[in-house]
């Protein structure tokens, strides 16, 4: 049904045309009498209806001025002047105006209407078809603006005639940059993949049918590489010849990322579980996220548990000079601030005011991920990624980035777990080791005493019978110092068994104070043995058990003076040195007859002596040997037979360090 506006102010022309028009029975008539009202309708519902059919001379607006009203708001919807005025000049202007037909009111009125009908049945069947073409295009336009991709055709080697869809949104170009040949498409395609889309392209215009499909990889106007996956075929002319290329492609990326970041994963969590190597676990990560992300560059930091600081652990593509510039971060950094706050980080170096700025552009590093790395809720450490050549992290690789971190926190947690205990199952061995040999050294050197004891018992019987009463006061004192001896034996044994166990708070001291009160305590054998002893000045300060440090130096120097005193100047040394390796080192060195190489490590044995025939139980330098590993320090001897002996230590200094 063709739906008809018809405007006239006279009522009985308007019933007329009404009447002869809906006689056919697909003409439907909405009369009114004025072309104000007229407008009003279109506005009102402006697709209602297929023609506007208006006389001329109308009171308050004309027919020309309402034909330009409705042009004005609908230039497609058919206009008919018809009209009882038959100027010329009117005609004229109406068509100029862009009315369809100009009819006047006169001759026989069945030729008048059939002829109305006709132009009304005309003008009405274009306007249609040419509603529906461009409702058409608009739905063939908006389905190609949102299909998931890129549609396009262009001949071969020419700037394409019709490229829509997505394509800023995938290429970072506007479909203008690609239509006006500003920016072409093989400009885009990576260099490995060039050849592939060449050879496809070069087989589609030959004679050889099919449509090819591809993946291949672009380069985003960012720089950022992606996925798409291309269908093209060939468009011929009249003479089957190809003419043009027509295709469609779509962004495969986050699709072939997702993959192959499950792949890696896979992987990375097979490795991780298969290392016991800290430093193994860190490569693993580092290699793992560059790969995901597609960068090239990263580092990770391991928090450092006493002071807080980050402290780099490990790094892949970067230069000596930066690595040095980068390997420390202070807890009270801006960048260690937001790494302990647990959110990852991501980084344009161009838009940012970071530390090292400078070195990181003289680097040429464009982007930067940092992720924290947390266990249980808690970060342990960070590690960040680079690229040398794109200007952000991509987003789709932002989820696997973070998978990364929980993992290699988990793994850190392990390992660290594994070593702790291997840690303690082998100082757990050790202590089975130490307590075996020491009961069986106890058990040892216990045994001379007591068969003494039996022997003189014995002989004490026989004197008793005999009567022989020197005989019997003489067995009366060896068994004494037999006795004597075996309680000096318990006495070291209990002493050496509580260190560790039995310690007072360490304490910051001065070494050379601590070496002054043990020379106190040996004064008097010190002046009686006629020992010259020297004290080197300004060793540093020592975090100790105080009352155990001096015992050391009390055992170190009465042992020393021992043999010391044999030689016809004796003296002791109490000192300090760095060694070249950095180790700080205390020792007591005395000028005595030395020590065989074969005996050094012997004489940190309970109750061990390498002169038997010396005074003392032998375990004086055993109890220096536990203190000292108390402490975290270690104690060995250097000395050449005939050139003294020196016993030497480290403890820990002031400040935190230790030579051990």
């Amino acid at each position: 049904m063709i739906q008809v506006l018809m405007v006239d102010d006279d009522p009985m022309i308007m019933e007329l045309t009404k009447t002869f028009l809906e006689k056919s029975g697909d003409i439907e008539v909405d009369p009114v009498s004025s072309a104000k009202a007229a407008v009003e309708k279109l506005l009102t519902d402006p697709s209602r209806y297929d023609v506007v059919v208006s006389d001329y001379a109308m009171p308050e607006m004309d027919g020309i001025t309402f034909l330009k009203a409705v042009k004005e708001r609908d230039p497609e919807l058919p206009f008919v002047l018809f009209t009882g005025r038959s100027r010329e000049e009117v005609a004229i202007e109406a068509l100029n105006c862009g009315a369809d037909y100009y009819l006047q009111k006169d001759g026989g009125p069945a030729l008048m209407f059939a002829q109305l009908s006709h132009h009304i049945k005309l003008a009405a069947d274009r306007f249609r078809a040419k509603r529906a073409r461009l409702e058409s295009e608009e739905r063939y336009r908006t389905f190609v603006e949102k299909i998931p991709g890129i549609a396009f055709r262009n001949p071969p080697g020419s700037s394409p005639t019709f490229v829509h869809g997505q394509v800023e949104e995938i290429t970072g170009y506007t479909g203008e940059d690609f239509s006006e040949g500003r920016v072409r498409w093989d400009q885009l395609i990576h260099p490995d993949d060039l050849p592939k889309f060449v050879e496809i392209n070069e087989r589609l215009m030959s004679d050889a049918g099919g449509s090819p499909k591809e993946i291949y990889r672009i380069f985003r106007k960012d720089g950022e590489v992606r996925w798409v996956y291309e269908a093209i075929w060939k468009v011929c002319d009249e003479s089957g010849r190809p003419s043009e290329v027509e295709g469609i492609v779509h962004d495969v990326t986050d699709r072939k990322r997702a993959r192959r970041q499950l792949l890696l994963q896979r992987d990375m969590s097979l490795k991780l579980s298969e290392t016991t190597s800290l430093g193994e676990a860190l490569k693993i990560c580092v290699d793992t996220a560059i790969e995901i992300s597609e960068m090239d560059c990263g580092t990770i930091y391991l928090r450092d548990e006493s002071s807080g600081h980050l402290r780099l652990a490990h790094s892949k593509g970067l230069s000596e000079d930066f690595l040095s510039l980068i390997s420390d971060q202070k807890r009270d950094s801006k960048r260690a601030k937001k790494v302990m706050e647990g959110r990852p980080i991501y980084i344009r170096v161009q838009d940012s005011d970071l530390p090292l700025q400078e070195a990181r552009e003289q680097e040429g590093i464009r982007s930067i991920a940092v992720v924290p790395i947390l266990h249980q809720d808690r970060v342990i450490g960070c590690y960040s990624i680079g690229s040398h050549t794109v200007d952000r992290v991509p987003i789709a690789s932002r989820t696997a980035l973070k998978t990364i971190a929980s993992m290699i926190g988990n793994a850190i947690a392990r390992i660290r777990a594994t070593e702790s205990l291997e840690a303690r199952t082998a100082e757990l061995e050790a202590k089975n080791a130490e307590m075996e040999s020491f009961v069986y050294s106890v058990s040892h050197d216990l045994r001379s005493p007591l068969m003494a004891m039996r022997g003189f018992a014995a002989c004490l019987r026989e004197d008793v019978e005999k009567g022989n009463g020197a005989g019997i006061e003489s067995d009366l004192a060896r068994m004494e110092g037999a006795a004597t001896r075996m309680d000096r034996l318990l006495t070291d044994a209990l002493e050496l068994s509580r260190i560790g166990r039995v310690v007072n708070p360490p304490e910051e001291a001065q070494f050379e104070e601590i070496a002054a009160e043990a020379l106190d305590l040996m004064a008097e054998l010190i002046k009686s043995q006629g020992i010259e002893v020297s004290v080197a000045e300004r060793m540093p300060a020592v975090f100790v058990d105080r009352l155990r440090m001096v015992e050391v130096l009390v055992n170190l120097i009465e042992n020393s003076g021992k043999y010391a005193a044999a030689g016809p100047r004796p003296k002791i040394d109490i000192g300090f040195r760095g060694d070249d390796d950095g180790e700080p080192t205390f020792f007591v060195r005395d000028n005595g007859p030395g020590i065989p190489t074969d005996q050094q490590e012997k004489v940190f044995g309970l109750f061990y002596k390498v002169d038997r025939k010396s005074n003392g139980t032998g375990a004086g330098l055993a109890i220096v040997k536990r203190i000292i590993e108390v402490h975290g320090g270690r104690v060995w001897i250097e000395s050449e037979p005939g050139q003294g002996c020196a016993v030497c230590f480290t403890l820990p200094l002031v400040g935190g360090k230790v030579g051990s």
